[in-house]
């Protein structure tokens, strides 16, 4: 008998035995994290890795299903396995993959990252922006991630270095012109939406030099004429 069917049969007979409840919960507590901690051997991981690299997708995804099955909370493998069915054109497969991956390990930047690039071929755009997003609050210096976040959006994106404000000369010029009408440690509670609204209106209405004199509106309306 298992010692888990064994604290089992002592509570059926024995409901209110406290001792034998904190023993059985320590050996649950115990297997979970047994389970957690276990792993694939590495060379099975790279195995799989090799056989995607030279082609043989198929061959790939077969071995990641097994070792999912030997593995079942080893987020990488449900990674693996996804990458293999988006290979093979599965992807509504490798989506579900991608999101077992990440139910198991939210903070999983890569994951989130190639969940995107799924949605992205699935024309899913706003969900695939949504997870570059994620993505880039997981893992700031994600390079490939601000890249494919600006082909989706059709923006430039720009990576500004921490402690750095002469990289972002726009954010520290507005908060410089906001302080003209707030100043530092002001409970902005007092204001209402009408009198933030209004300083909105002049800001946009404001010449600037970057712009040729044009205000933000007059070029906005350019644009969109």
């Amino acid at each position: 008998m298992k010692p888990g069917q064994l604290y089992h049969r002592v509570l059926e007979a024995y409901p209110q035995n406290q001792q034998v409840k904190k023993g059985l919960k320590v050996l649950q507590k115990g297997q979970v994290n047994t389970m957690n901690r276990s792993g694939p051997p590495q060379a099975q991981v790279d195995s799989v890795i090799a056989l995607y690299s030279q082609g043989q997708v198929q061959e790939a995804l077969s071995t990641s299903e097994t070792l999912v099955k030997d593995y079942p909370n080893t987020p990488l493998l449900y990674n693996n396995r996804s990458a293999c069915h988006k290979a093979l054109g599965q992807l509504e497969a490798a989506v579900k993959c991608y999101e077992q991956a990440l139910a198991l390990k939210p903070d999983y930047a890569e994951a989130h990252y190639n969940l995107a690039n799924t949605f992205r071929d699935l024309g899913q755009f706003d969900a695939a922006v949504k997870r570059y997003e994620q993505a880039l609050a997981i893992k700031p210096d994600y390079t490939e991630a601000y890249n494919k976040f600006s082909i989706a959006t059709d923006m430039d994106v720009y990576f500004c270095h921490p402690s750095s404000p002469w990289q972002r000369g726009i954010k520290e010029n507005t908060n410089g012109l906001l302080g003209q009408y707030f100043p530092k440690k002001i409970c902005l509670s007092k204001y209402t939406q009408s009198d933030l609204n209004k300083v909105a209106a002049k800001l946009n209405n404001r010449p600037r030099k970057t712009l040729g004199f044009y205000s933000p509106s007059d070029k906005l309306n350019e644009l969109l004429q």
